[in-house]
């Protein structure tokens, strides 16, 4: 397991080189528990204009979006000037996969991303993520590979996308990291990766997304998942400042949510 502590020089060229760190703990078991808890009540804000919006309207879930560990980890990889933008519960039913991709939102603009997926209950090797390590580098999301080799979203197994990624640096694999329950994998937003629920109990996680706060963030109309990508015009995502300053005029930022106890 990667420590907090270790975050240092040796820490970012492995995220450079490989395009992910982790597993790292962030969560013990008690805390795990209370976040699923706080999703399942009934009371639950619904998140601002698309799924990815919890944060923007939940202060239980912004504030556990700017973990001091978290932000330690955000700043040496991003900088000082960081945003939030996505946040949102996961849930994996038993036997369900998430196809090989890059996250959308990532794919078509400059900009630095960075994805923190941090595992709240059944996670293991049976249900953890899987990358093909370096291909944030590849300068291409799979879905416009796939769109060129006309290869279905389902139908690209492991052993083709290796030899996919090969193409682009034959030192490249698949990693799977074995996650525990309150670890973290933190991952850059271009990078490819699937998941495969392989055990026989749900796998809950916990997403959430930041960048720098020059970097551009716009809302994929995921009614189409494939290649070529669409983005909606309005309204624009609300992201948060979290960390420094932002530049106006990029992305719509908005105030975060306020505790519940000063409504």
């Amino acid at each position: 397991m990667w420590l907090i502590n270790r975050i240092n020089t040796t820490t970012v060229e492995h995220y450079s080189a490989n395009g992910f760190i982790g597993p790292i703990k962030i969560f013990n078991n008690k805390e795990c528990r209370e976040i699923e808890k706080h999703f399942n009540e009934e009371s639950l804000p619904e998140p601002a204009d698309w799924i990815k919006g919890c944060a923007i309207t939940d202060y239980f879930i912004y504030d556990l979006a700017r973990n001091p560990a978290i932000l330690k980890i955000l700043v040496s990889l991003l900088g000082d000037n960081i945003i939030l933008w996505g946040a949102k519960l996961i849930t994996k039913k038993p036997g369900e996969k998430h196809e090989w991709h890059t996250d959308i939102e990532c794919t078509q603009f400059n900009g630095a991303y960075v994805t923190v997926w941090i595992g709240l209950s059944n996670c293991s090797k049976k249900t953890s993520l899987i990358f093909v390590s370096g291909s944030h580098k590849f300068n291409s999301p799979i879905q416009k590979i796939r769109h060129e080799k006309n290869i279905e979203r389902k139908k690209l197994p492991d052993r083709e996308i290796v030899k996919i990624a090969n193409v682009f640096d034959k030192k490249s694999g698949l990693v799977s990291p074995t996650i525990k329950d309150g670890e973290a994998i933190i991952f850059h937003g271009r990078i490819w990766h699937s998941s495969f629920n392989s055990s026989k109990k749900p796998r809950k996680a916990l997403l959430f997304q930041y960048a720098s706060s020059d970097s551009i963030i716009r809302m994929p109309d995921f009614k189409y998942l494939d290649w070529p990508f669409i983005f909606k015009e309005h309204p624009l995502p609300p992201v948060i400042l979290i960390s420094g300053s932002a530049p106006a005029g990029i992305n719509c930022l908005i105030p975060p949510p306020v505790p519940d106890n000063c409504n």
